[in-house]
């Protein structure tokens, strides 16, 4: 379980701020849940929502072979 400011989807630590908050906000973020005034998140909903993301956004990768056999 995460704390909402110990989300760090980026390595600027105020922008995961605003971007978890923004994204919980219009309910498109990981499922988050309130204990308190405090925004939580479990690791295994994070790391869901990440391989959903990740799998819709997914670009490139395309395997190639030794430069001798293009």
């Amino acid at each position: 379980m995460l704390l909402g400011n110990e989300l760090s989807l980026t390595t600027d630590p105020y922008r995961s701020s605003a971007f978890s908050r923004c994204y919980r906000h219009a309910d498109k973020g990981p499922i988050s849940y309130l204990i308190g005034s405090k925004v939580y998140y479990d690791v295994a909903d994070l790391d869901e929502w990440l391989a959903t993301q990740k799998a819709a956004t997914l670009r490139g990768g395309v395997a190639r072979g030794p430069r001798s056999e293009r």
